[in-house]
């Protein structure tokens, strides 16, 4: 045994083990590339759905890409475009730091004619005012038109300019408008007067929710009572032109009326008719289990059975799937009337797809992961706070009152039951924050598989009934970006009767792999290499001398 351990010890020194350490770097070298390759996108202002500029020759040119970043700008395009058969496309010289040596770029003389050059190593020059030809950006953002490319021939940028949208509906589309259109939208606002449209309300029962429209900037305002005399109002006199009012701490099953009114800068002002709606009547099932198991108030909360509501982002694959089945349908196949793409470039899309898919899997298995070792250290860090707040609360009665007043805004109290051979929970509450963690108010929020919606309190706190225990989604848009949160409410062993409940903290922000994580994974991975190394080495060193 001694000789094979020295064996082992002289074989490590010789040039193998230069070759191990090199390995190591390898595997380091590409984990950090794998996070680059995930987490690396740029910045663009093409719309995610209409993205796609065509060439008979030269296939599908993506404007849109995550890592080409186009920028549609006053004075010029920056950025790349993607083609599966051609590759990169610069569309300014800038990208790179190469004007000093080709001074090229597409240029925008702010009203959406473009002008100029774009280069590719394997396309060439593509000519985007070429004679009989040209690019133009409308009023409404839509690119049309004809490019020119060297080795390509003519690239549309809109399915209106070959009359084939019925077939296959693309175009490239931007944020960007004209400077003329801009300037007309802030006249239009300035001379034009209120006016109010599209009003929309909904109720529970304690709170009126009320929506409406104008066509300019303006404040909002709601005279609202039991009758027409409009006894109390509500204004808010943020400027904009989707307004929200919610109307709380209603009497339930009862009729209201209200009129809404917007006046803008300019002291132009519109009212609408009055509207009438009818707060729901409270739930039965949860005033009368209320009453029977808490008739004098005297059970401790602390008593009752804690249930679990846990909440995740939605898989991220699901949603690049459904993306994916999105784009098809947009594009249209090759036998849809576009000529079809090659073997070779769609042997090479369906590699890449493969690849994809791989990522994403692995980038899928780190989030859970990582979900699951946040969740290990955020309980013991509750439980070693628990005994150290207990500890101090016996000897400091101040200390004692705000442990008491955080955990009371912590949890509530709810309720579980059982109707029509299901259970229930009575209520179920989130709090969405944003991402310097302040509660979002007044955000209108939507609880998925049992549809109900619900608009965020002042401390950004929604509120849902009578939810059925299992899975949901949870869904809201904020900041022009939606939000679909997985909810998973866990059964317990109660049947029925009260329980605590957790007020639980939603953040409006995808879920991504911390840099903790990241270099948790390369560590994995150098440890699970080092590990099939010795096992390697000692199996053969066992072989040799077995012979």
């Amino acid at each position: 045994m001694q000789k094979q351990i020295r064996q082992m010890v002289e074989y490590l020194k010789t040039k193998n083990k230069r070759i191990f350490i090199l390995s190591c770097f390898v595997f380091i070298f590409s984990a950090f590339s794998l996070i680059w390759y995930v987490t690396a996108t740029e910045p663009t202002n093409i719309k995610t759905e209409y993205k796609f500029a065509w060439s008979e020759n030269g296939g599908w040119f993506n404007f849109g890409s995550n890592d080409g970043g186009v920028m549609v700008a006053d004075s010029a395009l920056s950025g790349y475009i993607w083609s599966e058969n051609l590759g990169w496309i610069s569309l300014n010289c800038s990208n790179n730091n190469s004007c000093v040596t080709s001074n090229f770029k597409v240029s925008n003389d702010s009203e959406g004619n473009l002008s100029g050059y774009a280069w590719g190593e394997n396309i060439g020059w593509v000519n985007f005012a070429p004679t009989n030809g040209g690019v133009h950006i409308n009023s409404a953002g839509e690119f049309s038109g004809y490019a020119w490319g060297e080795n390509t021939g003519w690239i549309v940028f809109n399915c209106q300019d070959l009359d084939i949208c019925v077939v296959s509906d693309f175009k490239v589309r931007t944020t960007w408008l004209p400077l003329s259109v801009r300037n007309q939208n802030e006249s239009d606002d300035e001379e034009e007067g209120v006016e109010i449209s599209d009003v929309r309300y909904s109720s529970t029962d304690t709170t009126i929710v009320i929506n409406w429209k104008t066509n300019h900037d303006a404040d909002s305002h709601v005279r609202w009572g039991r009758d027409k005399n409009f006894k109390k109002e509500k204004n808010d006199n943020k400027n904009e032109k989707k307004h929200r009012v919610v109307l709380r701490n209603l009497d339930p099953d009862t009729q209201y009326y209200f009129r809404v009114k917007s006046t803008d800068k300019n002291d132009n002002s519109d009212s609408s008719r009055i509207y009438s709606i009818s707060t729901k009547p409270t739930s039965t099932f949860f005033v009368k289990r209320h009453w029977e198991k808490m008739p004098n108030g005297s059970e401790s909360e602390e008593n009752y059975e804690k249930i679990d509501v846990d909440v995740t982002d939605k898989s991220e694959t699901e949603i690049e799937n459904g993306e994916n089945l999105k784009k098809s349908a947009e594009m249209g196949t090759p036998n849809d009337g576009i000529q079809q793409l090659g073997i070779i470039s769609r042997l090479f899309s369906g590699v890449k797809n493969t690849v994809a898919g791989f990522f994403s899997s692995v980038y899928d298995l780190a989030l859970g992961g990582q979900r699951k070792i946040t969740e290990f250290f955020d309980w013991t860090g509750d439980k070693i706070a628990g005994v150290c707040n207990s500890f101090v609360a016996k000897f400091n009665k101040e200390k004692a009152n705000e442990i008491a007043r955080l955990h009371k805004t912590k949890y509530f109290t709810t309720e579980v039951f059982n109707r029509n051979e299901r259970k229930l929970l009575a209520e179920v509450r989130f709090q969405i924050l944003d991402k310097s963690d302040n509660p979002v108010p007044n955000l209108e929020t939507m609880l998925f598989s049992d549809p109900q919606t619900s608009v965020t309190d002042d401390n950004g706190i929604a509120s849902f009934k009578d939810v059925p225990i299992g899975s949901h989604t949870l869904a809201f848009d904020y900041e022009g970006e939606n939000f679909r949160k997985n909810v998973a409410i866990s059964d317990t062993l109660t049947d029925e009767g009260n329980v605590r409940a957790e007020i639980v903290q939603v953040k409006a922000e995808k879920e991504k792999i911390a840099m903790w994580m990241w270099i948790l994974i390369v560590l994995l991975i150098i440890a699970v290499s080092i590990a099939i190394y010795f096992a390697k080495k000692y199996y053969r060193l066992k072989k040799n001398t077995k012979e």
